[in-house]
């Protein structure tokens, strides 16, 4: 019996029947919620297999039952009550399922890595800076941090990508014990919908970001952008979640002028795929690993890509042989459209890494019965 820890979170109600697909059950999954009485926004399964607690209830412990009759456990998200859960239990077989959360939140800039470029710095608010420095907000980050690095020390394996993998290394070392293990949420038969699938880009415009989150770096990739010809390409620049909305709009209309074109709302499915099959160039301005569902569904579609070269997913994108382009690049290839051996070659290898028969093999190989 394998043991879930997860959150009410967009990829879980997928992940649950994937691993339900994979390990028929084999499988409890307990959904932490905040409080009892508490709506799930994403997650609503209901199955015998599924429960929705709260971390630390005696309702809790009670669908948890003993901890040693699972051959494994695994931690979607590394999440305070995971964490307490690993600190706790001492469970010899713990899976961390990386999330982009899990070490660029604390653990990573912890340590020195830099998030945020230097315009994007410049853009957080008075209010924000104060908000950081808060000595109640600072303490507590502290201590899940502290909480966090002893609870990856007792972890066994770890699902993450290379480029992630060795950026945890280099700034932390002392976890060099986790095996890393594949394993992706995103197959592409489930999120390229018939309304993508073998069709062609048919418009001209450049993509940029997935969210109005700070760590898009938006401020430094717009001030490129107006330095540089960009003809009369529209700036499609998807704002609809995330915390800085108003200052990523501000700055695109002032130094994008009418080229610069926010979606502040959330689309439907097929009227947001078809914005992706009219931008031929998307521009992801990260340090981090994120956006990488968006990132697969460029490079499948056919379009020009280009990442920042620190960030890891460049390493794992390369290293699986796709044609993509640093941000340096940007000034020499923004107008580049891809050939159609290139397209062909990007389309073939994501189909091939990260297909559902594959996803199925990682769940068997790394929790099925040896």
């Amino acid at each position: 019996m394998i043991l879930h820890l997860m959150y009410d979170e967009k990829v879980i109600s997928r992940t649950i029947q994937y691993f339900e697909e994979a390990l028929p059950g084999q499988n409890r999954f307990i959904i932490m919620i905040p409080f009892f009485g508490y709506q799930c926004k994403y997650v609503n399964m209901q199955s015998d297999k599924v429960f929705y607690v709260k971390y630390g209830s005696k309702v809790f412990w009670k669908y948890v039952g003993n901890v040693n009759q699972y051959s494994h456990v695994i931690c979607h998200l590394l999440g305070m009550n995971a964490i307490r859960f690993v600190l706790k239990t001492r469970h010899p077989a713990v899976t961390w399922m990386v999330w982009g959360a899990d070490i660029y939140s604390e653990l990573l800039p912890a340590r020195g890595f830099q998030l945020y470029d230097r315009e994007s710095i410049e853009h957080i608010s008075a209010k924000d800076h104060r908000l950081i420095h808060k000595s109640k907000v600072w303490l507590k980050r502290r201590y899940k941090l502290y909480l966090q690095v002893r609870a990856v020390k007792c972890i066994s394996n770890a699902c993450i990508g290379e480029g992630d993998y060795q950026l945890l290394l280099q700034y932390y070392p002392e976890f060099k014990h986790l095996n890393r293990k594949p394993f992706f949420y995103y197959p592409i038969d489930s999120i390229i919908p018939e309304s993508l699938r073998n069709k062609g880009i048919t418009g001209d415009n450049i993509l940029v970001g997935n969210s109005a989150s700070l760590s898009g770096n938006h401020f430094r990739v717009f001030k490129l952008l107006s330095e540089l010809d960009i003809k009369q390409r529209k700036v499609i620049v998807p704002v609809s979640y995330g915390e800085y909305k108003e200052q990523i709009i501000e700055e695109g209309q002032r130094l994008l002028g009418n080229r610069f074109e926010p979606l502040i709302d959330f689309l439907p499915l097929q009227e947001y795929n078809k914005i992706l099959l009219q931008s031929r160039t998307f521009v992801y301005g990260h340090y981090r690993q994120e956006a990488w569902g968006n990132i697969v569904i460029a490079l499948y579609i056919g379009a020009t890509v280009f990442l920042e070269s620190c960030n890891p997913l460049m390493v794992d994108i390369k290293a699986l042989g796709c044609v993509v382009f640093s941000m340096d690049q940007l000034n020499e290839k923004l107008h580049y459209k891809l050939t159609e051996f290139e397209v062909k070659k990007n389309r073939e290898i994501i189909e091939r890494n990260f297909n559902h028969e594959r996803l199925m093999q990682c769940i068997k190989e790394t929790f099925g019965a040896p």
